[in-house]
């Protein structure tokens, strides 16, 4: 987990749905609300944020325990 987290993109993955369809942004500074959209082809980036998330929680709870 930190290995993928040195190589993972800078940044946060942001989920909102609008008339039943998922979009995501891509949050780069902490003062944006949602930030840049992303298309849902952009899967790379979508996934590589979306497994940031994943091993920063994970690495959270190792730590906690």
């Amino acid at each position: 987990a930190e290995k993928s987290l040195k190589k993972a993109p800078k940044g946060s993955l942001v989920l909102s749905k609008s008339n039943g369809v998922t979009q995501y942004y891509h949050k780069t500074d902490s003062t944006q609300k949602k930030g840049k959209y992303i298309s849902s082809k952009s899967k790379k980036i979508i996934a590589a944020l979306a497994q940031k998330d994943y091993d920063i929680r994970f690495l959270e709870l190792q730590m906690s325990i």
